[in-house]
């Protein structure tokens, strides 16, 4: 399984992979509103890619790649908490779902795309593509306190 995080570059209209960090910085050195109250003013996507058993991807609406990090992490804790989750994107209404499909399996959806996973698996996956994207933002934002958000994936690790 692979869970990536994408930028949009605005200027040139197009999607980079996080571990792009030299176009990313370059794009974010010449964009005047890059933090804005304590985050970093970034619009990007998250993927979910399960082979055969299902893929996510949506590069047609992108968001507030934090925000949107920390709305899948919520998912995450909803369904820990009720067996079920569901949110929204934070700007654009596609609505994210999480629920339980067997003892072990989950199925993730995004609008009418699916992803069947095994839950532990699908959590491991989710943790170190968070951690990543972790790493990527002390990288391009060192001034940012991401500890609270640290704190969330290490709290639902605790839950596999």
């Amino acid at each position: 399984m692979k869970i990536e995080t994408y930028i949009y570059l605005e200027d040139k209209k197009k999607f980079v992979p996080i571990d792009d960090i030299e176009k990313i910085k370059t794009f974010v050195a010449t964009k005047e509103d890059f933090m804005e109250q304590g985050f970093t003013n970034l619009e990007g996507t998250i993927t979910f890619d399960h082979e055969e058993k299902g893929k996510i991807e949506d590069f047609e609406n992108p968001d507030s790649i934090e925000e949107l990090w920390h709305y899948y992490t919520n998912i995450f804790e909803k369904y820990v908490e009720e067996g079920y989750g569901k949110i929204y994107y934070p700007s654009v209404p596609l609505e994210i779902q999480l629920e339980k499909r067997s003892d072990h399996e989950v199925m993730l959806s995004l609008d009418n795309q699916t992803l069947i996973a095994e839950y532990k698996e699908l959590v491991r996956h989710f943790i170190e593509s968070g951690r990543e994207f972790i790493r990527f933002l002390e990288n391009i934002a060192p001034q940012v306190d991401h500890s609270g958000f640290t704190n969330q994936l290490n709290d639902l690790e605790k839950t596999c």
